[in-house]
């Protein structure tokens, strides 16, 4: 996440009910407005998501992370081919 010298100030115009809404959960969470709509702009748009997944991804070799790709493929296929069917 960025620093405060890093951050950018943008003006948005907003439903009456999402301000209500941010503000209240700023509130009951004891952060700041801009927070409360910077981690839900994070988490919709998926910033973030994939060095989290990285994180918690098991440590793979290119040959162990090829037959695990191969693996997944080969069970997507099947599925599908039953959905045609």
């Amino acid at each position: 996440m960025a620093t405060s010298a890093e951050k950018v100030k943008v003006t948005l115009t907003l439903d009456p009910e999402v301000v209500r809404a941010y503000r209240l959960a700023a509130a009951r969470k004891g952060l700041r407005d801009n927070q409360v709509v910077e981690e839900a702009l994070r988490a919709q748009l998926g910033v973030g998501a994939l060095e989290a997944l990285l994180k918690t991804a098991p440590k793979m070799d290119e040959t162990e992370a090829v037959q695990a790709a191969n693996e997944e493929l080969r069970a997507y296929r099947k599925i599908r081919r039953k959905t045609k069917r």
